[in-house]
């Protein structure tokens, strides 16, 4: 498994999903927008931790300097 997600993009992805989980424990919203929400932070958490996207490798995309040399 290749990393193609920076530091820079992993740690925003961490913090974001951090703030999706801050809105799902204290946040008022309905059910479906609860659900929504919580699947984008189980994404953006796991591809942060990970540093892995299957959406950038799908692209050829990376943002780790590291892949790219």
């Amino acid at each position: 498994m290749n990393r193609n997600v920076g530091l820079f993009d992993r740690l925003f992805r961490v913090t974001i999903a951090g703030v999706f989980i801050y809105f799902l424990l204290y946040g008022a919203m309905s059910f479906a927008v609860s659900v929504i929400v919580a699947v984008m932070a189980v994404v953006l958490l796991s591809t942060g931790i990970l540093g892995m996207c299957p959406l950038y490798s799908l692209l050829g995309l990376s943002t780790d300097k590291k892949s790219k040399k």
